[in-house]
């Protein structure tokens, strides 16, 4: 990094084979300097926007969840200017990352009059990457007017192949037929994006006019070649195979212009009214292709498709403000217009066209900001949700990539409806360390997007699951948290504590009938952290969750999915500048449903030594994962299936390490903080 009063020019790079598949949090935020602030213009005005974060440059692309291995690389330059008048950005980062693992699933499967078991082999890997280019710049013309223009740019590209073994049998372990899926895709995609803001600032205080205007372009296009192989054990022809070759290509072009203004009425009302425009153009074609069969289409599997939405929102607030309180209650007239085109292939003489579909609704909204003293803050908020289904949820076509379990769009679906509450708390005294922090959220759905299963016992094929998306009306979902950290001894002693509630209930139909899936889950942290001193610190922690699923179709499914753990960890200055710091953690997963428990135990350790007259070198000698005990474990419990899956995934190494530091390495030892 090098900066002046203006201007910083910032670089960055990372590679490793240990799981890191990003930068973290804080080199990124020195990275980005103070234009990271502004990352998340996304030009809608008005209550209930998205706040989407599509104009955001992000490097966090490759997501790891904890399965398998991961060699990852990546790096960037970023630039900032801050000026009176002119604020200017510009940032380039690649990251790439190849991802290969193992993983075994048990998943037993119900229906309303009997059940069957799968368990699944999969040998999975992966190489992605991602060029990214930003800039933006904002201009203050004066005091009363402001331009802000922003362009993002993304070319990425991912290569996987997937292995796949099921094999499925009756619940008494009966051999009913093994399924075996091939897929190598390639896929890659592009994607740019503008946006632009202008803000007038009149000469009344508080009177504000603003509009804006941007466009998303997003392609992408890939190629699978899909091969399939069942044996079914109760025939004697028992092997059918089937080999695909799939392209998808598809298109997704976004306008959209916001417009608001803001009227003073007195010092502590003002007047907000807003128009919200935006288009959405999505363009899909598939085509499949029998391998087997001299690389005939099949046309079943082949479509063209066009998706159009026009969303219009022209609402008005008003908001009070005075001694820290702040109220906002208006509403909104949303309209929504989808149509769409489809046929077999672009271009074709045969398509249909679906009847335009108008949706209107009125958008009621409340908040409240309310500051009760200096440490004490009050937030809520009230929302009307209407989403309107996706592409891939409209698309007449069936996907075929597991002949076991077909999924297919429906283009009679209508919006999703739900009102969605929301309230936080949050209390924080500087004086005696003390903060609790304290929300809630309650949503409930007039109607919801869900996915009703149909599954069939066809001869000479197995178990077969055909998917399609419904409007389904009911559900709701709720939760809450508390977190709160405060001394019981000043500066020697302190205790965090952290709870969670959440309830939903789901329905949705399986052949037909109505299952309705409620999940309770319950989940409890108590740490302590005792420092003896500057030289010694000791770390305490236990938490346990439990989540209760109950289903309406088969009681008999009900289960109790069950995590606690223990965790302890030591930081001890033993010389001048050298360190011994270790931690160890216990975690028990059990399922009552699958007679399940597994225990997992974790020690890493590590010795450090600062060395120099400015302590600008540390050498760190550390173990991972002593015991070799790593895994990574799933429980799920899903409408109609309850499941468990382990994966083996980076587990003990050692490491030796040498670093160097312009400004040296801290020798106080801090009380909290990972190594």
């Amino acid at each position: 990094m090098r900066f002046n009063e203006k201007s910083q020019l910032s670089f960055i790079g990372y590679g490793n084979n240990i799981n890191e598949t990003n930068v973290n949090w804080d080199d990124y935020a020195e990275f980005k300097g103070n234009s990271m602030n502004s990352d998340y213009d996304d030009g809608d005005f008005g209550f209930g926007s998205q706040n989407n974060q599509r104009y955001m440059f992000s490097m966090r692309y490759n997501q790891y969840d904890g399965r398998g291995f991961t060699k990852n690389a990546g790096g960037g330059a970023n630039y900032n200017y801050n000026s009176d008048k002119v604020k200017f950005n510009a940032g380039y980062f690649y990251n790439q990352s190849d991802l290969s693992y193992d993983q075994y699933t048990n998943r037993n499967t119900f229906l309303p009059d009997t059940s069957y078991l799968r368990y699944d082999t999969i040998g999975f890997k992966q190489f992605n990457n991602a060029h990214n280019l930003n800039s933006r710049i904002q201009i203050d013309f004066d005091s009363s007017n402001m331009f802000i223009f922003r362009a993002n740019t993304r070319l990425s590209g991912n290569n996987y192949t997937n292995t796949q073994l099921q094999q499925y049998f009756t619940p008494t372990m009966i051999d009913i037929n093994s399924n075996t899926l091939l897929d190598n895709t390639d896929l890659d995609a592009w994607s740019l994006n503008l946006l632009s803001i202008y803000v007038h600032d009149f000469k009344k205080s508080r009177r504000l006019f603003a509009i804006s205007g941007a466009t998303d372009i997003i392609d992408n296009s890939s190629e699978q070649t899909s091969e399939n192989i069942n044996r079914f054990y109760m025939a004697t022809s028992p092997e059918e195979q089937i080999k695909l070759l799939n392209e998808d290509n598809s298109a997704t072009n976004v306008y959209k212009s916001s417009i608001m203004y803001l009227e003073p009425l007195g010092k502590r009302f003002s007047l907000m009214g807003f128009y919200n425009f935006t288009y959405t153009g999505d363009q899909s074609g598939k085509s499949a292709k029998d391998i087997l069969s001299a690389n005939i289409f099949v046309d079943s599997l082949c479509n063209y498709y066009l998706h159009e939405v026009n969303h219009n929102r022209v609402g008005a607030s008003l908001n009070y403000g005075f001694e820290g309180i702040n109220l906002s209650a208006g509403g909104a007239f949303q309209n929504i217009n989808q149509t769409g085109i489809f046929s077999p292939f672009k271009g074709d003489a045969i398509e249909t066209t679906i009847s335009p579909r108008s949706y209107n609704n009125i958008i009621p909204y409340f908040s409240a900001n309310i500051q009760l003293v200096s440490n004490i803050g009050l937030n809520a908020e009230y929302t009307y949700n209407v989403q309107e289904p996706s592409l891939t949820h409209l698309q007449p076509i069936i996907t075929l990539s597991n002949p076991l379990y077909n999924i297919e769009g429906n283009i009679e679906l209508t919006p999703e409806l739900s009102h969605n509450f929301s309230a936080t708390m949050h209390y924080w005294n500087q004086a005696s360390f003390t903060s609790v922090y304290l929300n809630a959220g309650y949503n409930i759905y007039e109607t919801s997007i869900v996915y009703n299963q149909y599954t069939e016992f066809v001869e000479n094929l197995g178990y077969v699951t055909n998917s399609k998306p419904y409007n389904v009306s009911g559900g709701n979902s709720f939760n809450t948290s508390l977190w709160t950290n405060f001394p019981i001894v000043k500066t020697i002693l302190t205790m965090n504590i952290y709870g969670q509630v959440r309830f939903s209930e789901k329905p949705a139909f399986i052949n037909g009938i109505e299952n309705i899936t409620n999940s309770d889950f319950y989940y409890g942290n108590l740490g302590l952290n005792l420092t003896l001193g500057p030289k010694l610190n000791f770390n305490f922690s236990g938490n346990v969750s439990e989540n209760l699923v109950n289903y309406s179709l088969q009681t008999s499914q009900n289960q109790v999915i069950l995590q606690y753990s223990a965790n302890a960890g030591i930081k001890w200055q033993f010389a001048k500048k050298t360190y011994f710091e270790s931690n160890f953690g216990w975690t028990v997963y059990q399922n009552d449903r699958f007679d399940y428990e597994k225990n997992m135990m974790i020690v890493n350790t590590s010795v450090r030594q600062i060395l120099g007259e400015k302590n600008r070198f540390e050498i760190r000698l550390a173990a991972f994962d002593l015991l070799n005990q790593r895994l990574y474990i799933l429980q799920n419990a899903a409408i109609n299936y309850t499941e468990y899956t382990t994966s083996p995934t980076l587990a003990r190494y050692f490491m030796l390490s040498v670093s160097y530091n312009l400004k040296g390495f801290e020798t106080k030892m801090k009380q909290r903080g990972r190594w």
